[in-house]
């Protein structure tokens, strides 16, 4: 699916065009090495859709920090 068709639910409800830039941003705010960074973001990448909403991009970077580096996903919060 190309991310061109891709949009974010906001919770305030506003429609956001998909930045894997912006995902990738906020791992590496958390603390992450830029490598768990993009692996972050091609997980969240698999399993885009249409519409989705931010929360399920956040919990899916933070399934992610889980996995790799469990002592950082608690700064994703």
């Amino acid at each position: 699916m190309t991310t061109l068709n891709v949009f974010v639910q906001k919770t305030t409800g506003v429609r956001e065009p998909y930045s894997a830039d912006r995902v990738r941003t906020s791992v590496v705010r958390a603390g992450v090495t830029k490598r768990l960074a993009d692996e972050a973001v091609r997980e969240v990448t698999k399993k885009l859709r249409p519409t989705m909403p931010s929360e399920t991009i956040d919990q899916c970077s933070l399934s992610t920090l889980k996995k790799r580096q469990p002592h950082l996903a608690p700064a994703m919060r």
